[in-house]
């Protein structure tokens, strides 16, 4: 309730100054959709259709340094024949301010930071999937502070409102209202960068209405990329739960990754990860493992023309998760025709939206505007 009460405060104090800046309505999204798949005797499809538009207010203070306001709505429509699913929601709503070193932004935002780029340990704040044409998440109610160093190091500093609702891998959700907080420290290293990053939050055990408990959960973090001729990166992720009756209390995560652009016709462009996850009561143990590759391939086709794919092998299930993908863009518009195969349904599970297609055999064609 702070949290927003602060961001009401802010965002009456940069009305006030209205007059002199700029508004812009004219930017936002309209795509529409229609799937359908096939698993194991269930046939389902979907349509549907959203839009998102886009409100902008800039303006100069303070030795020309810049203040604006953002805000976005997310509004769908889609149908599987039998049910009718709408909404309207508020999607972004920020206030930000800076100058050449300083960013501060407040509000309902995406917070996303990490080298990974398909299997992400760092995935804290969003639900971003590498499938999505586009890119939905949910944001966050935080304030974030980013400073940049003349080095290129930077630092963040962030305050997130807790929901009752997970974000990103977690499992159980905050607890509403509480402050969640952390940082990240990036800095140059050898030839390339790396990072330190922190974060705290309380989270709420509600067991069948019945058994409610609070306990902390933190956060801990390391991650680096480098160009040696291809790139590399890894991402490492360490969380602790503090309390004693949960069967496993640290979560460990590391994604080792790289990417190469192959001189073959336009430039066949390639990235490889392999994240491992373990669970266990301490630190140093391993009680439960789930070991995954990816492997995204990409080749455009002249100007017009792209083709995708992203391959997903569990280690554990030994199953493969296949996406094939063909989009043709032009100035405002883009098509998309999407073939997969998600044989345990969709692979990570970390996605909400309902334009993208969850498990079976299956195809998709989607249409999108950009205005």
């Amino acid at each position: 309730m702070k949290s927003r009460v602060l961001f009401i405060v802010l965002l009456i104090v940069f009305l006030s100054e209205l007059s002199a800046g700029e508004f812009s309505a004219n930017k936002g999204l309209v795509a529409a959709w229609a799937d359908g798949s096939y698993n194991e005797s269930l046939y389902e499809k979907n349509i549907g259709i959203r839009a998102i538009p886009e409100f902008n207010y800039s303006q100069s203070v303070f030795n020309d340094n810049s203040l604006d306001l953002f805000a976005s709505f997310n509004a769908y429509l889609s149908s599987d024949f039998d049910t009718l699913n709408y909404d309207l929601k508020l999607y972004r709503l920020k206030l930000r301010y800076a100058d050449d070193q300083m960013d501060f932004r407040i509000g309902l935002q995406k917070i996303e930071f990490g080298p990974a780029k398909i299997l992400r340990p760092l995935r804290w704040f969003d639900s971003i999937d590498p499938r999505d044409p586009l890119k939905m998440t949910d944001g966050v109610y935080a304030a974030l502070f980013r400073y940049f160093f003349l080095n290129n190091a930077n630092v963040w500093l962030w305050g997130v409102h807790g929901e009752d609702k997970t974000r990103g891998w977690e499992r159980l959700p905050s607890v509403k209202g509480n402050i969640e907080y952390g940082g990240r420290f990036q800095f140059p290293l050898l030839g390339g960068e790396s990072a330190v990053t922190y974060h705290h939050r309380e989270v709420n055990l509600n067991l069948f209405n019945r058994f409610n408990k609070q306990f902390n959960e933190n956060r801990y973090a390391l991650d680096g990329r480098w160009d040696l001729g291809a790139g590399v990166w890894y991402e490492a992720v360490a969380k602790y739960a503090d309390l004693d009756l949960l069967p496993y209390q640290w979560q460990k995560m590391l994604t080792l990754g790289a990417d190469y652009t192959f001189s073959v016709g336009n430039g066949l462009y390639v990235i490889a990860e392999h994240m491992l996850i373990q669970l266990s009561k301490e630190f140093a143990d391993s009680d439960e493992d789930d070991k995954t590759t990816a492997l995204s391939v990409m080749y455009p086709f002249g100007i017009f023309d792209t083709i995708s794919s992203i391959t997903y092998f569990n280690w554990d299930e030994n199953e493969f998760y296949q996406f094939l993908s063909w989009q043709r863009t032009y100035d405002n518009f883009a098509f998309n025709l999407n073939l997969f195969y998600y044989p345990q349904g969709e692979y990570s599970g970390n996605n909400n939206a309902l334009h993208l297609p969850k498990r079976g055999y299956g195809a998709q064609f989607m249409v999108m505007y950009y205005y």
